[in-house]
């Protein structure tokens, strides 16, 4: 027998007016970044995107590498973004541990772009 649990949950999203159109990737090295077996450099980027907000007056985008649910999709984030201040239109792809090519020889990474970042102004937790 299962029990019911009710939990409410409020998270204020911020809406931004449906009119305005998505962000758009720029620029960046296309869709397939080759790296030998024994790459180890975890500074240097692998791969640097930039996008274009879209939205007038508002140039500001957010970047997020998607973790997916196995290995191949970086479950174990063995890539990470990293958007810095400097370069508010950009983010640089980084490897963060060492490929294991016995298990994995190929990832399939999911950048998004966004114009906009949820940010909940009040949590109510109650359980």
């Amino acid at each position: 027998m299962y029990t019911k649990y009710k939990c409410p949950c409020l998270l204020p999203p911020q809406v931004k007016e449906s009119f305005n159109k998505p962000p758009t990737f720029v620029t960046g090295p296309g869709s397939v970044i080759e790296l030998s077996e024994t790459y180890t450099d975890f500074r240097t980027p692998v791969a640097t995107y930039t996008a274009r907000s879209n939205i007038p007056g508002d140039s500001t985008v957010f970047f997020q590498l998607v973790r997916g649910r196995t290995e191949q999709t970086n479950k174990d984030d063995t890539f990470r973004a990293l958007q810095t201040p400097d370069r508010p239109n950009a983010v640089d792809i980084h490897l963060a541990k060492p490929l294991q090519y016995e298990r994995v020889a190929e990832y399939t990474l999911t950048l998004q772009v966004s114009g906009f970042v949820l940010r909940p102004t009040q949590k109510f937790w109650s359980c």
